[in-house]
């Protein structure tokens, strides 16, 4: 039984909505996401854990509903316009790894049995685009997205 509940935004065909409240009732997580096939780019734009589920299960939840849409193997994982936390950490000039954003996309790349390669942020005006490259093992680097 899936615990994410997906559904496509009605004015873009890339945007994904994932409802976490499957996972457990009443906890009104979500997700919302922008794939770029094309770039086999996944866009984390909006978050919210579901409060009722288990700590770091956000990553997995998002993975789940990845797999709903059929999107298995993407190359790059990104949380834009990040919190407040992860930001400041930006704006120091770190790397990302270990925020609140960076967990989450790292528990995102784990559960999908990829390898970080590598981590990257760039400023976009006021907001910030933290993004993670992936590799995957050798049996499923020819899947599609």
């Amino acid at each position: 039984m899936s615990r994410v509940a997906v559904r496509t935004s009605a004015t873009n065909a890339n945007r994904f909505f994932f409802d976490f409240d499957l996972a457990a009732p009443g906890g009104r997580g979500g997700a919302s996401l922008l794939i770029d096939g094309s770039q086999r780019l996944v866009s984390i734009d909006g978050v919210h854990k579901n409060r009722l589920a288990p700590p770091r299960s956000t990553g997995g939840l998002i993975t789940e509903g990845l797999g709903r849409t059929g999107i298995t193997h993407p190359l790059i994982l990104e949380g834009y316009n990040v919190d407040k936390t992860t930001t400041a950490v930006l704006n120091s000039g770190s790397s990302g790894i270990g925020t609140l954003i960076g967990n989450l996309l790292a528990d995102v790349a784990e559960a999908l049995g990829a390898e970080i390669l590598r981590w990257e942020s760039e400023r976009e005006g006021g907001t910030w685009h933290l993004r993670i490259h992936l590799s995957y093992p050798q049996s499923v680097r020819s899947s599609p997205l």
